[in-house]
């Protein structure tokens, strides 16, 4: 007879299986699914949600950043089609970060709170797939920059402007752009889950007002690439005239 009743102990033995299928033995998955705080432990039902996102996070991080170690191999090769795909997949992880952190949305605050008393001082600054993140971008500028002889915003204005093709290294210069862009939405996401948590004008756990992030979301990981956007766009202004005429203005012949 079926029946509409089951225990937390079944439910729970159900989803950590008994480890010795093939797909259970490669993946690990007795031990990846013994890392989660047991249920009667919980504070409440939110916190194996909270603790589920960022162990995920973590993942999708180690992902990410393995790709972008891909990336610095083949630049170092200059195989140029491998760059462009593996950038492809970690923007793929990026975008997966930023849906993940979703899920805690439907947080409340006041249960939130509860999560909060066991959390210590901790901090999402002090995860090490974030952490290694900015280490190993920081590595791949360098390397993008050596292999290409970029020096200085003049050598994007070629990329970009006066030397400007559609060919592998202003692909690549996009490809790290859009890496740019997902760091800072990430960044954002995580202010916006805060605010929805804790509130913008409250303290973090180390004492920082939460409003201090928006300094992090405004630094860019390669600032030439945006400032060569504004720098064109400043030349081309005192060509045809930084404010315009209005349309309406025009007389029509």
């Amino acid at each position: 007879m079926l029946s509409n009743r089951l225990t937390i102990d079944e439910l729970s033995e159900l989803m950590n299986g008994n480890g010795k299928s093939d797909y259970e033995i490669y993946l690990k998955t007795k031990d990846l699914l013994s890392l989660q705080t047991n249920y009667n432990e919980l504070c409440n039902a939110d916190e194996i949600h909270f603790q589920l996102v960022h162990q995920a996070e973590e993942l999708f991080f180690k992902s990410l950043n393995f790709s972008l170690l891909e990336i610095n191999k083949y630049l170092l090769e200059k195989n140029y089609q491998r760059i462009i795909s593996n950038f492809k997949r970690a923007h793929k992880a990026q975008e997966c970060l930023l849906k993940t952190i979703e899920i805690l949305h439907s947080m409340s605050p006041r249960e939130y709170q509860d999560i909060r008393l066991k959390l210590g001082n901790g901090s999402g600054q002090d995860s090490p797939g974030f952490k290694s993140f900015l280490k190993i971008s920081t590595t791949l500028w360098l390397s993008f920059k050596e292999l290409f002889g970029i020096h200085d915003i003049l050598d994007f204005e070629k990329i970009y402007h006066t030397e400007y093709v559609h060919n592998d290294v202003y692909l690549i210069c996009e490809c790290f752009l859009e890496l740019d862009d997902l760091y800072n939405k990430f960044l954002y996401s995580h202010m916006k889950l805060i605010g929805r948590s804790i509130g913008l004008q409250a303290h973090s756990m180390k004492g920082n007002v939460v409003t201090n992030l928006t300094n992090r979301i405004a630094r860019s990981l390669f600032p030439e690439l945006w400032e060569i956007r504004s720098k064109m766009t400043s030349e081309w202004g005192h060509q045809y005239g930084v404010v315009r005429d209005s349309l309406s203005s025009q007389k029509v012949i």
